[in-house]
């Protein structure tokens, strides 16, 4: 196969995708309780539709060092999850990184896979003027890098699989 003309004009597709791919070893964490009061989410403002469906909105970390970076980003996640949670924001799972397996280098602090029920449910929440004000006051201080990557999984068993009971739709 690996002499076929048509498999080596491909391979250098695999290769250039392989140069971006980053794989961790990580390990559930506890994520914050949804509050018993949370919408459901045929009750948000921008539920999920035919042409809108739910999104999966996934953030790669790297805290910072020499501060009180967990404690800034708990700061953060309090004042953003205000704004989240009427949006109908649902915590799929949340990982911290024990190792990255392959990767550019650069080491991660967690992975967190937070779940929307439309993509115009996200940018309400991105765009609020109090979460960016918390974004600027704790969330960028707290961290060193950060990847965040808006996908529409066909497949999710995220929930089941890490046990999470604080992300019901």
């Amino acid at each position: 196969m690996q002499s076929r003309p048509d498999f080596i004009a491909r391979h250098r597709h695999k290769d250039a995708g392989m140069e971006q791919t980053i794989v961790m070893g990580c390990q559930p964490m506890a994520t914050p309780e949804l509050p018993a009061d949370a919408p459901s989410w045929s009750d948000v403002p921008h539920p999920p539709t035919d042409d809108d469906g739910s999104v999966v909105v996934i953030h790669v970390l790297k805290f910072a060092g020499g501060h009180d970076s967990i404690g800034e980003m708990t700061n953060y996640q309090e004042l953003a999850g205000r704004v989240a949670v009427p949006h109908g924001v649902r915590l799929d799972g949340w990982f911290s990184v024990e190792g990255t397996i392959v990767g550019d280098g650069r080491s991660w602090s967690q992975v967190r896979f937070n779940a929307f029920p439309s993509k115009k449910a996200f940018m309400a929440v991105a765009a609020d003027p109090d979460r960016l004000r918390a974004q600027r006051a704790h969330r960028e201080t707290a961290l060193e890098d950060t990847y965040s990557m808006i996908l529409r999984p066909t497949i999710n068993r995220l929930v089941e699989s890490t046990g999470n009971t604080h992300a019901q739709r």
